[in-house]
């Protein structure tokens, strides 16, 4: 963000907000703001809008319901993730909806209801959300937009209209009732403020509650209406909050006392008033303007110290002494002078300070801990009024030493660039995580190789002066020159344990993160959202799983849902962990593709806290399943497949071990039912297993070998459940159920598992031509028998098929590509022509496909609707078709005879513009 302030303003699209945000793109500070909007596209227009006026300004159009619990949550996670902070919350989001009533367009309950639940609750709940973001600021704000007739000054003025009192009698007429609903609201959010002033005064938060006025905006009866009432222009009010925002402290008005020569220097750096300090009556005029301006002054610097106002004088008072005198009515009144008063402890703290080549020290400091905060105090003041360059300090001779051993081993990084830049023979390359899915040809015998070390403490290897770690010492030596103290400043007064931020949840799992202390009900507090919104995303969740999680049962997870909202306490931590992914992966899958609509990513970090609460590492009722529908989440949402993945993986596998999943026969007392849902789970973590363990470049965790669980059958969730007695017939496989996509993918998956198998266990050079043969003629085989509605076919031939399907289809036909890729990459470089031919055919289709998937998952596309299909296992294929094709393309160059690829089609579909 190049340094500039982040600026959050609620119900930034129109009235009030919208001025705000004006005012703000005015200012010369440099902020960024994000425009918050109940309606996405109004805000994008409210953006578009003061573009026009301020074309150099930084803007961002935020859909923002602080009504929506899945609204608010979803903006922190966009903030989060894209700038890591929040420096200023302006909660400017409210409603008056008391015409409305009169109107007879609400009813009371309606009225008053909504009317809090925008004004306080909704601000409340947004406000708590976004506190770790704004604790992340060094210098964070909290705002919110009061009413003057929500004090009780104001609802005391007999001239107001709304505060006359109506006639005896009962029935009141409506129009009597003015403003009951919103003036309640807004006193309770001025107790609210008072509250988060309570809750983060200790953090360094600056939280205001500000009242611009009676404004023309559309609030209430409308903009016109208030116009002939008497408000004001709303531009004005959103000016005050705009001073707020770059006071200081909030700081409105700044009284300085100097010679009157010097009135006008002081006014460009910001004084509101000037006094002639010589003048006998300077402090009955300080006096009389606070008076006139109906404020007191509560922060005084006197930096004098000693002097008198006016003629010298044995018995004049001192200038601290005459301070107090001129500020006394103010209460809270914090002061601080050059010079200590020994006699007044309120000028204890002693501020003295001697900018370099600006005046003559004043006094010596009284303690090493005044001259910190007098040098931090000086430079946040001369970088205030963009005077950053008056403020050098003379260096000590330790100070000079340092510099110089800095500079030193900054010309030796210099230098270290230079020789790379020299460098430009590399003949290899290192992987990690394994050996990679597609290998380019080296040459053995140059004899030149990367030198690289591990990260790991155990396994070291040597490193010359030129390495990537040998520079990343001389940065951390060049840290510890410039500051001695770097890395070893630890708080001792503060004991709580560190703060881990879980991004996903992901270190949860794995002990970081999560208090013993938490409990479910704080957990289900903090992230689970009504039961309107949660009833809505478990809905899309099972509209659109058929391709997912088959695991999950939909009738018996709808009596656990049910059993859940009467007792939500009562329930197993891990099931409520299945619950929260559900939600999460319902969240990403219904997403649109705007950039600006971020799913919920609490979710996901709930989701962890439940799985660890309920031991996810020891075999019990819902751990497999809780734990892999929590991995598939994460694919759904994340481009990187982390080897934190394969961890989990590895947890899984032991569960599935010692559970029997993978031994039907070890388990027989099973009922149909757990026994049919236990196939679903087994084929699903098999399938799931051997994709990530291939990509991570890892064997896989489980031997196929050795199950004998069968398939699942093709049954639709209706067709059975906990009390049947037993099964019944299977569904034909070519007709779509939930789970008939699972069963015909194991089967692929179980050849790719042979692939893979014979890929790992046969070197290069002992390959065996009829073992390949046999491979590709049964992967072939198969896919050749695929029923109809599964057969791959051009998007253009799918106009009418739900985007579920044509994803289906997808996924394959990406298997099938990809084990053609693996069983004959290893042959390209030996240029045995059939293997050549057939990684060319399965590259070239595998990247024609999911180039024309990335296309379509575009907004206004055929699968707008299922972007979450681009995300990691997809991205991966991708890469392993390219780079497959790139290994075609060198051997093919390299010998004249054999089969050859058109080299204008390898062009275009190796063109990264295609």
């Amino acid at each position: 963000m190049d340094g500039r302030k982040l600026v959050l303003v609620t119900g930034a699209n129109t009235g009030l907000g919208f001025q705000i945000a004006r005012a703000v793109c005015s200012s010369d500070k440099g902020y960024e703001v994000l425009l918050g909007g109940r309606s996405l596209q109004k805000a994008e227009q409210a953006v578009k809008n003061l573009k026009e006026e301020f074309p150099t300004s930084y803007l961002r159009a935020i859909q923002l319901d602080i009504e929506d619990d899945i609204s608010i949550a979803s903006a922190f996670e966009y903030i989060k993730a894209k700038y890591g902070k929040l420096d200023a919350l302006i909660n400017n989001a409210g409603v008056q909806l008391d015409q409305q009533l009169t109107a007879g367009k609400m009813s009371a309950r309606e009225m008053w209801n909504k009317t809090y639940d925008v004004n306080v609750t909704g601000t409340h709940i947004l406000t708590y959300t976004s506190a770790p973001l704004l604790l992340k600021s060094s210098d964070p704000r909290l705002m919110f937009i009061a009413s003057g007739t929500s004090s009780l000054a104001g609802s005391e003025n007999p001239d107001l209209p709304i505060n006359k009192q109506p006639n005896k009698g009962w029935p009141k007429a409506l129009n009597n009732f003015n403003l009951p609903a919103y003036r309640s609201s807004k006193t309770a959010m001025n107790m609210m403020m008072r509250e988060w002033y309570r809750l983060l005064g200790q953090d360094g938060v600056k939280v205001w509650a500000i009242s611009p006025g009676y404004l023309a905006t559309g609030l209430g009866v409308g903009q016109e209406q208030n116009k002939t009432q008497g408000a004001i222009d709303p531009s004005t009010g959103a000016a005050i909050v705009r001073d707020v925002l770059e006071g200081a402290a909030g700081l409105q008005y700044i009284f300085a006392t100097a010679s009157a020569k010097n009135h006008e220097i002081l006014q460009e750096l910001g004084a509101t008033h000037c006094f002639d300090y010589r003048s006998r009556s300077v402090v009955e005029d300080v006096q009389q303007a606070q008076k006139t301006l109906g404020i007191n002054l509560t922060l005084a610097f006197d930096t004098v110290g000693k002097g008198v106002m006016g003629p010298a004088d044995a018995d004049s008072p001192s200038t601290p002494e005459l301070t107090k005198s001129a500020l006394g009515a103010s209460e809270g009144l914090r002061l601080a002078c050059t010079l200590p008063v020994p006699i007044d402890r309120a000028f204890g703290m002693c501020t003295s300070y001697r900018p370099s080549g600006r005046m003559n020290a004043i006094g010596p400091p009284q303690d090493p801990d005044s001259a910190i905060r007098i040098r931090k105090i000086m430079e946040h003041l001369c970088v205030r009024r963009r005077d950053a360059t008056s403020c050098s300090y003379e260096v000590s001779t330790d100070d000079r030493l340092r510099h110089t051993q800095a500079q030193a081993r900054l010309e030796h990084l210099e230098h270290l660039v230079g020789l790379l830049a020299e460098q430009r023979s590399i003949k290899s390359i290192g992987f990690q995580n394994g050996t990679p899915a597609t290998e380019l040809p080296h040459d053995s015998d140059t004899g030149e190789h990367i030198i690289a070390s591990s990260s790991s403490g155990s396994d070291q290897a040597a490193s010359g002066a030129t390495h990537w770690s040998a520079m990343l010492d001389d940065i951390q030596a060049l840290r510890s020159t410039l500051d001695p103290s770097e890395g070893n400043d630890i708080d001792e007064g503060d004991t709580s344990a560190p703060q881990v931020d879980v991004g996903m949840g992901m270190e949860v799992l794995f002990g970081a993160g999560l208090s013993r202390a938490v409990s479910i009900e704080q957990i289900l507090n903090t992230y689970l959202p009504s039961r309107r919104s949660t009833d809505r995303l478990v809905s899309t969740y099972f509209r659109v799983r058929l391709y997912i999680t088959p695991y999950i049962h939909s009738v018996q997870f709808q009596r656990q849902y049910e059993a859940f909202w009467i007792d939500p306490g009562a329930s197993s931590p891990l099931w409520i962990s299945i619950l929260f992914s559900v939600l999460f992966i319902a969240a990403n899958i219904s997403r649109t593709g705007k950039e600006h609509e971020i799913p919920g990513h609490g979710f996901a970090v709930a989701a962890a806290q439940c799985l660890a609460l309920g031991e996810h590492f020891r075999p019990k009722a819902f751990c497999f399943e809780a734990l892999l529908l929590y991995l598939h989440s994460r694919f759904i949402a994340c481009l990187e497949i982390s080897p934190d993945m394969g961890a989990i993986l590895s947890v899984l596998a032991h569960i599935a071990t010692v559970s029997g999943y993978h031994r039907e026969s070890s388990v027989p007392s099973l009922s149909p039912f757990t026994a049919e849902m236990r196939r679903r789970a087994w084929s699903s973590f098999m399938q799931i297993d051997l994709l990530v363990s291939f990509h991570l470049g890892v064997p896989s965790r489980i031997t196929l070998a050795v199950s004998d669980t069968q398939a699942p059958s093709n049954l639709l969730d209706s067709d059975f459940d906990e009390l049947s007695a037993q099964l019944p017939s299977p569904r034909p496989d070519s007709e779509l159920t939930g789970v008939s996509f699972s069963i015909l993918k194991q089967k692929f998956m179980t050849i790719f598992d042979k692939i893979l198998q014979h890929a790992l266990v046969n070197p290069l050079n002992d390959t065996i031509d009829a073992r390949i043969d046999s491979l590709d003629t049964e992967l072939k085989d198969l896919y050749g028998s695929l029923p109809e509605l599964y057969r791959p076919r051009p998007m253009e031939n799918c106009i009418i098929d739900h985007p579920q399907l044509i994803i289906a289809r997808l996924c394959i036909s990406s298997v099938y590509y990809k084990s053609i890729c693996v069983l004959h990459r290893p042959h390209v470089p030996k240029h045995r022509d059939k293997s050549i031919q057939e990684c060319y055919s399965a590259s070239s289709a595998l990247v024609t496909d999911l180039l024309h998937v990335y296309e379509e998952c575009q907004p206004g596309g055929q699968l707008d609707t299922e972007e979450w299909f681009t995300k990691s296992i997809t991205w991966h294929d991708l890469l392993l078709g390219v780079t497959t094709l790139c290994l075609v393309a060198y051997a093919t160059n390299q010998t004249t005879e054999g089969f050859h690829i058109d080299q204008l089609d390898m062009e275009q579909r190796l063109d990264p513009e295609f």
